[in-house]
């Protein structure tokens, strides 16, 4: 702090030749022209840990180390948005220190934080620190969809969605019951959707695709596994002599058989 030191040489009327060196505006400035009280340093930032890596619900804290004469007003952003209240994270400030802390870090929170310094509503300085979430594979947006033409509602299509951090050490899989399917199967199709595995049931003469179907994701913290049941209600599909698809129903014959020893009876009667 020099403002002792320009209110000194102005009432004593001192003759010198100091000149400031900061901030922009009064750099090279002489201090005995100077009227206003004196702001001779500029407001740095600067962050220790400008990269950290954490696990998915663990504590953390992001730092910044701030000077400036007068102190700055620090905000934070994260990927250039000034952040909202959030349940999980506060503020606190120690002496020079501005802290963001986070109590059990969501995936998320992962993204780049900056804490800047401004003065007069002027940005001044700033320094961005990297969090990068660790976490095992969340399946998002999964589901089960069924065509409303009635002439194809044994067709079902299924659906999984993956982030992950790690990145996925093998493809998404799909399997049937404990069978993990290949998409070569009768009537069976596996594709790949932008960062997810789409499955296409469709029952054929020779393969009535209902059960329990599950979408696997895995990489090196974990595996997560996504449940469907699979059932075509009313056009469940049964195989028959022929090897063409029916509709199930109830058979008649033991009621017939029923009236046929009825009548047999009556007659040797």
């Amino acid at each position: 702090y020099l403002e002792w030191l320009r209110v000194y040489l102005h009432s004593r009327q001192v003759e010198h030749s100091l000149t400031c060196s900061g901030p922009r505006d009064l750099r090279g400035v002489r201090m005995s022209s100077i009227r206003d009280p004196l702001v001779c340093l500029e407001p740095v930032i600067a962050a220790p840990e400008p990269e950290q890596k954490i696990l998915e619900h663990q504590n953390t804290t992001l730092s910044c180390l701030v000077t400036g004469d007068p102190p700055p007003h620090v905000s934070w952003f994260k990927d250039g948005v000034a952040l909202e209240p959030q349940a999980n994270r506060y503020t606190d400030i120690v002496d020079s220190k501005y802290k963001l802390v986070f109590r059990s870090v969501m995936y998320t929170d992962a993204g780049i934080y900056s804490c800047v310094a401004r003065r007069d509503g002027d940005q001044l300085s700033n320094a961005t620190i990297d969090l990068q979430v660790m976490y095992t594979p969340k399946i998002l947006n999964s589901y089960k969809w069924s065509p409303n033409d009635e002439s194809a509602m044994s067709d079902v299509t299924l659906a999984c969605d993956v982030v992950s951090n790690p990145p996925l050490n093998k493809p998404i899989t799909w399997a049937k019951e404990s069978r993990t399917l290949t998409g070569r199967e009768d009537g069976i199709k596996i594709t790949r959707s932008g960062t997810g595995s789409i499955l296409y049931l469709t029952n054929t003469p020779t393969a009535d695709n209902s059960g329990k179907y599950r979408c696997i994701a895995s990489n090196s913290l974990g595996e997560t596994t996504e449940a469907f049941q699979v059932t075509h209600n009313d056009m469940l599909m049964l195989r028959s002599s022929s090897n063409r698809p029916q509709a199930a129903s109830h058979s008649h014959y033991p009621f017939s058989i029923f009236l046929t020893l009825v009548l047999a009876f009556l007659l040797n009667t």
